[in-house]
């Protein structure tokens, strides 16, 4: 039986729409909400193969995209899941409720441990279901407003641009509105979690620095799947110049000259750089 999905005509005006994807990404996040396999709840199974052969698009290019849209649309072991997709519907109606709760039971569990955000049951149980709603709400915003605030206050320590004269900023063209939408979606990425944003702000920023990278709160979006594989670039010794290493800690050092020969350094180093 066919199913029929609407498309907010808003959709067009979305600012991550218009800002952060070109034609292609669009029609992509488009396909992900009117393929046969989505359901109420946004949250559906769909290999990589099926992906291909409908869009068109071949799987490298497919797998680039998706990191572009991870946040909004998220793939995790061959699941799809739509952010923020049950917020459109009226679960106020029992059985749109129902069946969303229907959808998620399907999902194994392994992959709800690992999407982290908004969809195990006992968040939708609680999202509209007395008289309190608007007041939570409210409530809710507030927080999210603190969370992005704190979010970029983190940031600007980490870049070092904390507790600056104005000449600072404006010589450097540093505006903060300008990180308050990358940190809200960094916020809502870890599901409101300030110290999971600020842990992967860290990671990111720790891997960007030691390599001389200039980076940003987006970097963390394009990072996001190699996240946990992030390291600081490990600095190694060298004398006068030359790569020196011990065989065994505490040991005789010893230097690659020049022509790519292993020689045991005589002496002791007297000073040993490390870059």
């Amino acid at each position: 039986m066919a199913k029929q999905r609407y498309i907010d005509t808003r959709f067009w005006h979305d600012t991550f729409i218009r800002e952060n994807l070109n034609p292609l990404d669009r029609y992509l996040f488009l396909y992900f909400l009117t393929n046969d396999k989505t359901n109420i709840a946004g949250f559906y199974e769909l290999p990589i193969s099926i992906i291909c052969s409908e869009t068109g698009i071949e799987k490298e290019m497919i797998l680039k995209m998706l990191k572009r849209l991870k946040g909004k649309i998220d793939y995790i072991d061959g699941w799809i899941c739509v952010k923020n997709f049950q917020k459109y519907q009226n679960i106020d109606n029992p059985k749109i409720k129902t069946g969303i709760e229907v959808e998620l039971s399907k999902i194994p569990d392994k992959i709800k441990q690992k999407i982290g955000y908004g969809y195990p049951m006992d968040k939708l149980s609680h999202s509209n279901t007395n008289s309190n709603t608007n007041s939570n709400t409210n409530s809710n915003c507030l927080g999210d407003n603190n969370i992005t605030k704190q979010i970029v206050n983190y940031f600007f320590e980490l870049k070092g641009w904390d507790n600056k004269d104005k000449d600072f900023y404006s010589k450097n063209k540093i505006i903060y509105s300008r990180f308050t939408r990358p940190a809200k979606e960094l916020a809502e990425l870890c599901d409101n979690n300030l110290e999971e944003a600020k842990i992967c702000l860290k990671k990111v920023g720790d891997w960007a620095k030691s390599r001389d990278l200039d980076w940003s709160i987006e970097t963390v979006f394009k990072k996001w799947y190699d996240i946990d594989l992030l390291k600081p670039k490990e600095k190694k010794p060298y004398i006068e110049g030359m790569r020196a290493f011990q065989k065994v800690e505490g040991g005789k050092w010893y230097i690659i000259n020049k022509e790519g020969e292993i020689k045991e350094y005589g002496v002791s180093p007297d000073k040993i750089e490390y870059k």
